[in-house]
């Protein structure tokens, strides 16, 4: 890959590149609230909900307060009511925050993943959200004491129902939130459970995002009830709603202000889901060797076990393929142990995360487990883009280990076929762990079925195609795949750039290219901050005589402090790369 030489600087006009510091400021993004299940409706309205906050943020700057009421389709179904929702963010003329109470947070999720009142699902090609902060929302189920509010919608966010597995698991086994920046607040002030402290209704683990943000930074338990009225019954007495804020001393509000204005007071207002819960959450199915799962007639006595603890998973209907169980403590590597057709299969190794849930799919040989850009370490983004370098992880994925030596990649090697959309993708390495590929160009955003073929039976799970999904290439220690751009030598810590000069940086997921020149350019031309400033690009676009590989010509900006772990990250569209190390003296 190194060793590419860039000639792309001459006769370019190079205009340097300066970091402006601006002062604290509020947000003046547009806001738009979702509220949670209403019963009856008509509800409360946008106050009952969020009390003085939309009145607040107003007063703090931001152009405009809307609100999407559950209640304008009542009764209806959560994908229903994202459908609603689709319209009218995407009528917007520019992204807006959103913040979501409770099941608004799943009406906003489905929204993402482009839930409609069929099972197609559609996601949008710009989500149009710039930030998103969800309040108690059951992303992996309700509390039992939700049931005496029964519904449809009820129904659909009980652990375990269809909706919300399909809902955690529509891009490829996962859900990534479609890389919008979101804050996850969960309330701690409920009373009993099965260990995971809640807010009542809604428990820790059920409420964290730890499915889109691996880390647990991004959600924050405040002392708070779910809610007011009948809610309260089931939390501390006098404990305060956590989405109806009072005033400016509020927690969420502080939670949220600092969130929305992108400083990070957030991380010190309250603290990590983690910090105050051991126990978690786990969802699980078995994927049948035809297609679909085994139910649970055909897969019993499933269990976790680990520590000397057995933990049984629970079906949430009768002949479900969904198991699920949220009172697991976290810490113990568990053994998941199924029978099925008189044979008993273990899976050792399972670890379930403190304060978040653990999901996934199992499936026997050959088996997709993740598809993630090449240049991205796992789990990366679950999304990539056309003409774009990815590697598929799973088990049983090839019979042998082969690697491509022609040009073009051929469409099959060893026992492996690729399809994306029907579409055949041609394979440049392939063993039975690891499968590295080209995405067919010309591919438009949306989801897709990507279908793995071996001599051992098939595979398949959709896939999400963006516009621009940047990963950049690494070498040892995450060190950056980076040349000076002129005479081509690798920057290392005995060979490092220096401010002004030229480097290339290699990358994939640039997207669509144009030519020019004798090159193919960027359409979209990337970001990229190294030391936190922005830096000048001059290139973006394929590598020549590369498939797949994108080459970033920058100029190494003023102010940048030497050191040899200089983080560099680029931005594309609304997805932001992984971060590389570069040394700069």
């Amino acid at each position: 890959m190194l060793g590419i030489k860039a000639r792309v600087l001459r006769g370019v006009l190079v205009v340097g590149a300066t970091m402006t510091v601006l002062p604290a400021q509020h947000s003046t993004t547009p806001v738009l609230f979702v509220n949670g299940f209403q019963t009856p409706c008509p509800g409360s309205g946008l106050a009952g909900t969020f009390g003085q906050l939309p009145g607040i943020l107003k007063q703090d700057g931001a152009t405009s307060v809307d609100f999407f009421d559950v209640c304008s389709s009542a009764g209806s179904s959560i994908e229903v009511l994202a459908g609603l929702l689709t319209a009218k963010i995407q009528s917007y003329s520019v992204p807006v925050d959103v913040i979501a109470h409770s099941m608004g947070g799943l009406v906003v999720r489905a929204y993402l993943q482009g839930w409609t009142a069929s099972p197609f699902l559609n996601p949008p090609a710009n989500p149009k959200i710039r930030k998103l902060v969800l309040l108690g929302t059951p992303n992996a189920g309700v509390l039992n004491v939700f049931s005496i509010w029964p519904s449809n919608q009820v129904a659909e966010m009980q652990f375990g129902s269809p909706f919300l597995w399909y809902l955690a698991t529509w891009n490829q086994q996962y859900d990534d939130l479609r890389g919008v920046d979101t804050l996850a607040i969960v309330g701690t002030a409920g009373i009993g459970g099965n260990g995971n402290p809640s807010d009542g209704v809604v428990d820790v683990a059920s409420a964290a995002i730890g499915f889109a943000d691996s880390s647990g930074v991004r959600t924050r338990a405040v002392p708070y009830c779910h809610a007011g009225g009948a809610a309260a019954l089931f939390c501390t007495a006098g404990a305060a709603a956590l989405a109806n804020v009072s005033g400016t001393s509020h927690l969420s509000y502080q939670l949220i202000r600092s969130f929305l204005d992108g400083t990070t007071d957030w991380t010190k207002v309250a603290p990590q889901a983690s910090a105050v819960s051991n126990t978690g959450g786990l969802q699980f199915s078995l994927g049948a060797p035809g297609g679909g799962f085994y139910y649970s007639n055909q897969l019993t006595a499933v269990s976790v076990a680990g520590g000397g603890l057995a933990y049984a998973l629970k079906n949430p209907v009768a002949n479900s393929p969904f198991w699920y169980n949220d009172g697991i403590p976290a810490g113990t590597n568990y053994t998941l142990t199924m029978n099925l057709a008189g044979q008993q299969v273990n899976l050792p190794g399972v670890s379930v995360p403190a304060a978040g849930f653990l999901t996934f799919r199992l499936k026997f040989p050959p088996w997709v487990a993740l598809v993630a850009p090449a240049a991205a370490s796992t789990p990366g983004a679950l999304s990539v883009a056309a003409d774009s370098l990815i590697s598929i992880y799973g088990a049983g994925v090839a019979s042998g280990t082969v690697q491509s030596s022609v040009s073009p990649p051929p469409f099959q090697l060893a026992d492996v076929s690729l399809t994306i959309g029907g579409t055949p993708v041609r394979l440049l390495y392939v063993s039975p762990q690891q499968i590295n590929a080209l995405v067919p160009t010309g591919l438009a955003p949306g989801l897709y079925s990507l279908v793995l073929t071996t001599s051992q039976g098939k595979d398949a799970i959709n896939l999400m195609i963006e516009r621009t999904v940047p990963a950049i290439f690494a070498l040892a220690n995450n060190a950056a795949a980076a040349e000076d751009a002129i005479t081509g030598q690798v920057v290392t810590s005995s060979n490092p750039a220096t401010v002004g000069e030229y480097i290339a940086l290699y990358a994939t997921g640039l997207g669509p290219t144009v030519p020019s020149n004798g090159l193919e350019v960027a359409t979209t031309t990337p970001a990229v901050y190294v030391g936190g400033y922005a830096a000048n690009v001059v290139f973006a676009g394929r590598a020549p005589g590369f498939v797949g590989l994108d080459q970033i010509n920058v100029q190494i900006p003023a102010g940048v402090q030497s050191g040899n772990s200089v983080p560099v990250v680029l931005t594309s569209g609304n997805r932001v790369s992984n971060t590389v190390l570069l040394a700069v003296h």
